[in-house]
């Protein structure tokens, strides 16, 4: 496999593993990111920090559990060979307890060297429609906040 297809297959991996809500085991979020991994969200407003391996693992564990059905389609891709590193646009849409959920994402997906883990996930989001989103949860009663790394921002 090319170097180009290996990034594209382990970003498409990565991406699946999310849909599936596949935390651990084969082809899992744990197994496809490095023990250094760094996963940052944005944009700012949202006040996200900076995760490592674990407190992202923890994070999407939880988030997972807002959604009874999580689907996202994969838009465009743009790969950069020399920075081991992928750009992808998403388009997200989920139900759960608090509804229907809509996003756009683009991510940046940093990659090690043979292209078969993940370094770095910079996810870039519309931050009204998560805030919206937020604002469901809590009327429902779901608690988000710092427990749960997601900083309330109103």
């Amino acid at each position: 496999m090319s170097l180009r297809d290996q990034l594209i297959h382990t970003t498409k991996f990565f991406q699946q593993a999310h849909i599936d809500k596949k935390v651990t085991g084969e082809n899992s979020i744990t197994s496809l990111t490095t023990p250094d991994f760094i996963a940052r969200t944005f944009p700012s407003s949202l006040k996200a920090p900076v995760q490592n391996q674990a407190e992202y693992v923890h994070f999407t564990e939880w988030s997972f559990t807002l959604f009874d059905r999580y689907h996202a389609t994969e838009g465009d891709m743009v790969v950069d060979e020399a920075k081991r590193m992928v750009v992808s646009y998403m388009d997200a849409d989920a139900e759960g307890p608090a509804g229907m959920y809509n996003n756009e994402h683009v991510q940046k997906i940093k990659l090690t060297d043979d292209g078969k883990q993940v370094k770095g996930f910079d996810l870039f989001m519309d931050g009204q429609a998560m805030m919206e989103w937020m604002g469901k949860l809590k009327a429902k009663g779901i608690e988000v906040g710092k427990k749960n790394w997601i900083e309330e921002t109103s």
